[in-house]
């Protein structure tokens, strides 16, 4: 089992600026703790949600994609790349 290191902090899903895009976004992740490697910022910047989700998509929080689906909140999204910078290297 693995668990995450202790410099990793759960952000709130608090964070609601649809006209902000995703650097604003990112950035907000950032100050909360959720993106703790330059690497995972970058990774997030390249990614538009806005291609994804048509409503509100640079919210901190799950958005629906059509077809009773949804896309995990942004912040899930950088701990999972943590998760896999640690698992792999």
């Amino acid at each position: 089992m693995h668990f995450y290191p202790k410099f990793i902090k759960m952000a709130s899903m608090s964070y609601n600026a649809p006209s902000q895009g995703t650097l604003h976004l990112v950035n907000h992740l950032i100050k909360t703790g959720a993106i703790v490697s330059q690497e995972v910022a970058s990774a997030m910047q390249e990614v538009d949600r806005a291609y994804y989700s048509k409503y509100d998509p640079y919210a901190d929080k799950p958005q629906t994609i059509g077809y009773s689906a949804t896309i995990s909140a942004p912040h899930m999204h950088a701990y999972a790349l943590v998760k896999i910078i640690i698992d792999l290297f």
